[in-house]
């Protein structure tokens, strides 16, 4: 049996960020995000929300790295445009 699954990954406040440097396309990113989840959801096909936190010090992060997305901070929530819904998981 063959099972199709939508995994939505590091859409976190932290890194997607209208009009960043790092993700300037970050919107139409976001808009064809929704249409996909929206097929998913349709079809009764499972949706999985990965997010990436690290400890707020950044003290688990690769060297170099800061921690763009802190436990607990508002940078780790996943933006509200994809937040997930009742039925998505949260991995």
């Amino acid at each position: 049996m063959k099972t199709n699954a939508l995994l939505i990954v590091d859409m976190q406040k932290g890194l997607i960020r209208p009009n960043r440097a790092l993700f300037p396309s970050a919107q139409s990113v976001i808009t064809n995000i929704q249409k996909l989840r929206a097929h998913f959801a349709e079809q009764g096909h499972p949706v999985f929300h990965v997010v990436n936190i690290h400890e707020p010090d950044a003290s688990d992060s690769p060297i170099g790295e800061s921690a763009f997305s802190g436990s607990g901070t508002a940078e780790a929530e996943i933006v509200d445009a994809l937040a997930p819904k009742f039925s998505e998981f949260l991995i």
